[in-house]
């Protein structure tokens, strides 16, 4: 666990998320989905939010990037309750 969380503070850095509730919403997010997430297909998404270099949009990437997700796990366990 301790390798998984360093490996996702460093990638959180190299995102360019430097708040601490930043680096940890992304921690979050590598815990829960797995390391290297955003480069499953199913998230392939997130790299538009992780690369996104709008200023306006850059204290925000990060809530932006852990509502998406959340958003998208939400719509999949409804779709799987629908089956």
């Amino acid at each position: 666990m301790r390798r998984l969380v360093l490996h996702a503070v460093n990638r959180a850095r190299e995102y360019g998320f430097s708040a601490l509730a930043d680096v940890e919403q992304y921690v979050d997010l590598v815990v829960v989905l797995g390391e290297d997430f955003e480069f499953q297909e199913e998230y392939a998404w997130a790299q538009e939010i992780l690369h996104d270099k709008n200023p306006a949009a850059a204290k925000f990437r990060a809530t932006w990037l852990y509502h998406k997700v959340k958003q998208h796990l939400a719509e999949t366990e409804n779709g799987k309750r629908k089956q």
